[in-house]
């Protein structure tokens, strides 16, 4: 999935980035449509962000070659050219330059530029994006403008994560439901608000269904994140042998809600590996499949197959209807031997809460009865910092009910709020941001942090924008608004400090002499992941780039990291390196002075390709665990920037094994003497290149 660049903005000291709304193509053999995109994409391009950053991202609106439709005010379908950005899950204040979704809207031709400060000590979990201008979301969003957002948690976080979780591959699902015909569906929707770009090129009732191909290895844990944008009816997802090996299923556990993490970890889903997915729900799984001959020999052979099944639930107020016209396969798992051993089963793990996410007690007060149905009657209504409320809320089965800014936590969980085809799927003490259950769910909502506005509403885009069932609430307090800095005073139950980092070889670090130092790359810091290494495990992992198949284990500290060997040059080196990793060096600078440094790296040629982008970045001393410091950061040392490298060696798919090349800086900078720490940062790598050496070269 392509990820959104971000741009380090060292001036402003954020993260910047440009989203495009517009036109876009999607089909399939049964249905070609026109309709809306983040730049040009159904999903829209992955955005990560990272707890304890500044980012800002502008969007444009570009349809201003389309007519400009009905206009109108409150509750209808018009503006069909008009947006605005909200970001599902965050907890972001509400108001503008922020999330805000009721006074920002974009016109055509015109941008707007948001500012996310994501607190220090922000959950990580799977959120999404998509447009909330009301009177055209239902248009627009339902119409494939959206997409995932990942958010990256503390140090704090990371520290307390076992390795078994925090160094798996992840794989990322969305599941976008387009559905041109049909009562309130896209044509209609299109048709009251006179709009003319949608087009679509069939006259029979079709759902357009992105789904992919998730490529895993036999016998490992993987973690899948899946994103249900949906449009009108909940769903069960099942995961479904087609060619399995031995007649065994997967291993289906469950981590996540809605970006936060269940209270504890792995959570057993119902029979048949069946997950719940309602409008806009996130879930995070960790799935295991087996494979009855996984050796060296046949080593990425496809061993097995699976199905992902999406199945429409409908819930009258009595009994649930399943929808057997609406039961698809929307992806694949592919499964590949492996010559690792089998992983055992993930440990018992209680993650640690911020503040914002801490169990709630009920209130003393009497709870509001809450009707998803009509849900305007909250407008206005007044909420206070700190003070825990309880909702009783009903009718969130045939609209689902998303408050914006703060979580929920679900109360106690009977039967009769408790969907009978997956029992224990509802779990009181749950935290979630759109509650979709069977009769009368009582929630608690405990406003942290940010004042102002929050938005509560219908998740049935089209009853939000056309019914009134949307509400802002007024948040009052002493807290913060948008343009404030979060400063975390209370971590929760993450007390536990991150560990401090360790040189590789603690008493010999790298002695930087006055010819300067070449650093094996993969001897890098110990202290874990986000304290001494950043790394993403994408998508299956390469066979022959596990040091853990070719080599013996290079280091025994459970770092992700991928390293491999080189037989030819007898040199271990970091591969798949991608945007936005980085590894931390000590170093032994024995003469203070000017210097400049090289990465030594190697790739397959790409002649006819677009190039790899070999960008980095090299900060000396940053604050712990913060790895690539924010922007502004005066420990930065030198920024390279090369968009037209084209690799070293024989051209792919052919074995890398080209011998490296030194990539060096021309700036040069000013190194003080002593024992010291290097960060090496990758910004814009597309994870195809191999890193043998970082060099710091002494200048003359």
């Amino acid at each position: 999935m392509p990820e959104l660049p971000w741009v380090r903005n060292d001036y402003a000291g954020t993260y910047d980035a440009d989203l495009f709304f517009g036109a876009g193509q999607e089909g399939t053999p049964y249905v070609h449509i026109r309709t809306r995109a983040y730049n040009g994409m159904v999903p829209g391009p992955l955005i990560r962000m990272k707890a304890c950053r500044n980012y800002r991202i502008t969007v444009h609106n570009m349809l201003a070659e389309y007519p400009a439709g009905k206009t109108g005010t409150g509750s209808g379908q018009y503006d069909p050219t008009w947006t605005n950005l909200h970001l599902h899950g965050l907890h972001v204040s509400g108001d503008a330059p922020s999330d805000d979704v009721v006074t920002v809207n974009i016109k055509p031709g015109l941008s707007f530029t948001y500012t996310y400060r994501i607190p220090c000590d922000h959950a990580g979990g799977t959120n999404w994006y998509h447009p909330h201008k009301r009177g055209s979301t239902a248009l627009q969003a339902d119409g494939g403008a959206a997409g995932m957002v990942i958010i990256e948690g503390s140090v704090r976080e990371a520290a307390n994560t076992p390795v078994a979780y925090g160094t798996v591959p992840e794989h990322m699902l969305v599941v976008q439901e387009i559905v041109p015909y049909g009562a309130n569906e896209l044509v209609e929707n299109a048709a009251a608000a006179e709009d003319q770009l949608l087009i679509v090129t069939t006259n029979t009732r079709a759902s357009y269904w992105n789904g992919m191909t998730v490529k895993v290895e036999a016998n490992l844990w993987q973690r899948v994140r899946i994103l249900n944008v949906a449009t009108t009816y909940n769903t069960v997802l099942t995961i479904t042998p087609v060619n399995p090996v031995g007649g065994a299923p997967c291993s289906v556990v469950l981590l996540a809600k809605d970006g936060v993490f269940v209270a504890s970890m792995p959570r057993s889903v119902p029979a048949e590996q069946s997950i719940f997915l309602s409008l806009s729900s996130r879930v995070d799984l960790a799935i295991r499949c087996p494979a009855a001959v996984s050796t060296r020999a046949n080593a990425g052979k496809i061993v097995a197959e699976h199905h992902i099944r999406y199945r429409h639930i409908k819930h009258n107020g009595v009994a649930e209807l399943p929808d057997t016209d609406i039961i698809t396969t929307i992806a694949n798992i592919v499964v590949y031997s492996s010559a690792r051993p089998v992983a055992p089963n993930l440990p018992v793990w209680q993650p640690c809460r911020p503040a914002y996410l801490t169990k709630l007690a009920a209130p003393s007060g009497s709870p509001r009865p809450v009707a998803a149905i009509a849900v305007a009657a909250l407008d206005g209504v007044p909420l206070t910092l700190g003070s825990t409320v309880q909702w009783d809320v009903s009718f969130s089965f045939l609209h689902p009910l998303h408050t914006h800014v703060n979580h929920m936590q679900l109360g106690p969980v009977t039967a009769a709020n408790q969907w009978s085809s997956l029992p224990g799927w509802n779990v009181a003490g749950d935290w979630i941001d759109t509650l979709a259950a069977p009769g009368t769910v009582p929630v608690y909502i405990r406003p942290e942090r940010y004042t102002g506005k929050m938005v509560v509403h219908c998740h049935v885009a089209y009853h939000a924008d056309s019914l009134g069932m949307t509400a802002a609430m007024a948040i009052s307090g002493s807290g913060d608004g948008p343009n404030d800095i979060p400063v975390v005073t209370n971590f929760g139950t993450c007390i536990t400090a991150p560990p401090k980092n360790q040189p590789y070889t603690t008493n010999a670090p790298f002695a930087i002499t006055s010819f300067g130092a070449k650093m094996l790359a993969y001897k890098f810091h110990r202290g874990g992941e986000g304290i001494a290494y950043k790394n993403y495990n994408i998508g299956r992992r390469a066979i022959l780039n596990l040091d853990r198949i070719n080599t013996g284990i290079v280091r025994n500290d459970g770092a992700s990291v991928e390293i491999d060997y080189s037989s030819a040059f007898g040199r271990y080196f970091v591969t798949r390196v991608r945007n936005a990793e980085w590894m931390l060096y000590t170093v032994n600078i024995q003469t203070a002075g000017v210097y400049s440094a090289a990465l030594h790296v190697a790739a397959p040629f790409r002649e006819d390709q677009a190039p790899i982008t070999m960008n980095w970045s090299l900060w000396l001393d940053p604050s712990s665990g913060s790895g690539c410091p924010h922007p502004g950061s005066s420990a930065l040392l030198v920024r390279v920037r090369d968009d037209g490298w084209k690799g070293t060696g024989p051209t792919a798919p052919a074995p890398i094994r080209a011998h490296p090349e030194a990539v060096v800086s021309r700036l040069k900078f000013n190194l003080p003497a002593g024992v010291h720490t290097l960060s090496l940062c990758f910004e814009g790598s597309a994870g195809g290149f191999e890193l043998y050496y970082l060099e710091v070269l002494k200048s003359t």
